[in-house]
């Protein structure tokens, strides 16, 4: 009975929360939906294709894909609990995990003017870029 009681409420809790997606992230506020985020998904796509770097060790390899990481926005902007998703090799993973935690916003998210917590889940997109010396194949 107590099982089924639990089971009853924690279904209930996960029916209450609320998500919003906004393009390729996901932010989770408990039952209630950030209002102001702490950047824009351009600004942080912009920030990891920066940043990211194609693993030597698997270039002759010319694997393209996204690893898809999660990760937690405290309220004073700072990102922890960083988690690979979906995987595209260890070494891939190392590297998008490397770039997410180098991701850290100047304001947190707000909710009724409150600083809030938000939850994000960021793909971090490999693709091999060919090189070419002076235009000649």
């Amino acid at each position: 009975m107590v099982r089924y009681i639990f089971s009853f409420c924690f279904l209930c809790s996960i029916s209450t929360t609320i998500l919003s997606q906004v393009n390729d992230s996901i932010n989770r506020v408990g039952t209630r939906v950030a209002e102001e985020m702490p950047a824009t998904i351009d600004e942080i796509r912009s920030f990891v294709e920066d940043n990211v770097k194609y693993p030597e060790s698997r270039e002759p390899d010319s694997i393209s894909g996204s690893v898809i990481v999660t990760f937690w926005v405290d309220t004073l902007g700072t990102t922890y609990g960083h988690i690979v998703e979906r995987s595209l090799g260890k070494e891939f993973d190392e590297e998008a995990l490397r770039v997410c935690k180098l991701i850290n916003f100047p304001k947190p998210a707000y909710s009724g003017g409150v600083p809030v917590q938000v939850f994000y889940t960021l793909p971090v997109t490999f693709t091999k870029q060919f090189k070419r010396s002076n235009g000649k194949r």
